[in-house]
Formats: structure tokens, C-alpha cells, sequence
């Protein structure tokens, strides 16, 4: 069963429980996706089939829907009491709250999780960072935490097939970073970023590196007649609040001494912090067309190449209880 690429106007409920991911039949191998097959006009006297209720759109506009999550290609909406009468007494069912979701031209579903927050993929780098969380408060409370892999090649290739794999609402990516502000940003905090940018991909080395943004080339295209709020060489990503820290800084190599890290900000005066994922993960999420937060914990500064004095136990803490509310937000740009 794959996506289909056409538009529906079908609108399909389900209880949290009947599926990992809204849209998917309680038969179909893959979450949030919609078969193929043609389907016949709904109406109000089409109730029930395979345990999925189709409703009307008469349904979706009634004043007993809330939280819309408005996006390019689709709305999600959530049903907080029972849904109108459907042509069927039996079809009303009291006290379960049903999930719509309404799909155009998909691309991709919005799954929501039985918390009322859109369905979450948390993606880390490494086995050591995921192990350290494994034991954390939440940790895979029915949300998936999945390796993106160490370094930008693998993580944009493993991040985009892992969000393939889950089709979720949205993606957050945490693990360690190191500091370029030991005041502002001190080892053993955590800080969500945003803003991306990548170093490494451009002409030279150190101070005489040039970055493929003043070279006049952009990292991925630019969508015709849309409004795009990057840089060639840097990617807006979701600020949730609290307000955010400052630039994150993906790079090819991290910082082997204090001086390259100078040099390094000297390029990039507005980082804050280092790490060697961020940006990939963010493209392949912008490409896919869903918000990313990156929440990283500070495991020391960028530079010191003495692991043995680095506090990562301490820094994933941090970047744990940052994640941890992220996930059980029903929206990032409000306070929870």
C-alpha cells in the first residue's frame, strides 16, 4: 500500500488506539498512509468499515472539532466530544474522542498520539547518546527514538528514511554539542536552536575556507515563486518558547583546538554552538516539509578534544527534559 499522489476529499476517523499513525486502516502495513484503490464519494449513510468511521465534511467544518493543524498538503483536526450523528444512531459513541484527518494532494499524514500532541519522531546520532536516554522519564512512551547516525552524510540519508518509515507531524533532534560561549551557554545546559548553518562544504581550509554560500551556490534548490526564509547556507528551524539560543553550527569536523574554533566563529559570528548533524537532519526535514527543533545538550567547549573531561551524562540530562516537553506540546510556538 503506498501514498496516493492525488487529491481526496475524504476525511477518515479513527480512535488513538486503532492505529500507530492517523490515516493508516487498521489492515495497512504502513501508518499515515491512504490506499490507493478508488474511493467512491462519501456520504452520511456510509458509516463503518474495516473499524474506520468515514465522515462527511459537514462533520469536519461542525463546531465540535478543534485544534486545526494547518499545513501544505493537509488539516488534522481532533473531535473533543462525540461526532455529529453520521446517519446511524449506533455511530454515535460517547465519551471517545476521534481523530480527522482531511487530506490534499498528500504528501505526507498527520499522526497524532493519544496525548492530543502531533506524533513526534526523535532522532539521535549515536547508540552511546540513546542508550544514556533509554532510561530517562518518557523515553519511547509511544513515541519512536531512532538513530540518525554520527556525521551530515549519514544523518541526512538515515534521517530521511527514517521519517519515511514513520510519517510523523514532526521531528526533534537531540544528543550532544559543544559550546562556543561557555558564559552564555555553559557546559552541562541544554539549548534549543533556531537556526542551522553548515561549515565544511565550500573551497579551502581554516581560516581560508570559503563557504559555498559566498561562492554563489546554494546547498538545495530554491522553490520557484515561494518565499524562502534561509540563507543559501542556513535553515530557519522551529524557535519554540521559551525564546531559543543562538546559531547552531554543523560541521564536516569538529573544532580540533580552541584557535580553529576562533576561527570558525570568526566566520560564523553568530554560533553559539557546534555540533556535526543538525543541518543535515534539518534539510532532509525541510525537504520532507516538517518542522524540526533541535534540542542539544552542552558536553563541553568547542575545541577541547579531552573526552575525558567532557560532561555528556550531565548534557543529555539536560537535553532530555527539554525533549521530553517538546513532545507533550500540542503546539511549539506557545508555552506550555
Amino acid at each position: 500500500m503506498r501514498s496516493s499522489s492525488r487529491a481526496l476529499s475524504l476525511f477518515e476517523t479513527l480512535k488513538p488506539e486503532d492505529a500507530p499513525g492517523i490515516g493508516a486502516r487498521r489492515d495497512g502495513p504502513i501508518p499515515g498512509t491512504v490506499p490507493e484503490e478508488p474511493l467512491e464519494p462519501i456520504t452520511r449513510s456510509r458509516q463503518h468499515r474495516g473499524g474506520v468511521r468515514l465522515l462527511d465534511r459537514d462533520i469536519l467544518e461542525s463546531d465540535r472539532l478543534e485544534g486545526v493543524q494547518d499545513g501544505e498538503h493537509l488539516v488534522a483536526v481532533h473531535a473533543t466530544s462525540r461526532p455529529r450523528h453520521c446517519g446511524r444512531r449506533k455511530s454515535r459513541h460517547p465519551g471517545q474522542a476521534t481523530w480527522l484527518v482531511a487530506c490534499a494532494g498528500i504528501r505526507h499524514t498527520v499522526a497524532m498520539s493519544d496525548t492530543g500532541a502531533p506524533h513526534t519522531l526523535v532522532l539521535v546520532p549515536t547508540e552511546i547518546e540513546r542508550r544514556h536516554l533509554a532510561p530517562q522519564p518518557g523515553f519511547g512512551a509511544g513515541t519512536p527514538c531512532e538513530l540518525c547516525g554520527f556525521g551530515p552524510v549519514a544523518a541526512a540519508a538515515r534521517a530521511a528514511s527514517q521519517i519515511a518509515r514513520h510519517t510523523p507531524a514532526r521531528v526533534i533532534l537531540t544528543g550532544i554539542a559543544g559550546t562556543f560561549d561557555p558564559t552564555g551557554l555553559p557546559v552541562g545546559t541544554a539549548a534549543v536552536f533556531p537556526q542551522v548553518a553548515l561549515h565544511g562544504v565550500g573551497v579551502g581550509v581554516a581560516s581560508g575556507f570559503v563557504s559555498a554560500a559566498a561562492l554563489g551556490f546554494r546547498h538545495w534548490p530554491n522553490d520557484a515563486g515561494r518565499s524562502d526564509p534561509d540563507s543559501p547556507d542556513e535553515l530557519v528551524l522551529v524557535a519554540p518558547v521559551p525564546p531559543a539560543a543562538g546559531q547552531l553550527l554543523t560541521c564536516c569536523t569538529a573544532s580540533a583546538s580552541p584557535e580553529e574554533a576562533r576561527q570558525r566563529l570568526a566566520q560564523y559570528p553568530g554560533a553559539v554552538a557546534e555540533d556535526m548533524e543538525g543541518f543535515a537532519v534539518a534539510l532532509a526535514c525541510r525537504l520532507a516539509g516538517i518542522p524540526l527543533a533541535i534540542a542539544r545538550g552542552i558536553s563541553n567547549e568547542v575545541g577541547n578534544r579531552d573526552v575525558e573531561r567532557w560532561h555528556i551524562p550531565t548534557a543529555l540530562d539536560a537535553a532530555w527534559l527539554i525533549v521530553r516537553d517538546l513532545v507533550g506540546r500540542p503546539h511549539w510556538d506557545t508555552a506550555p
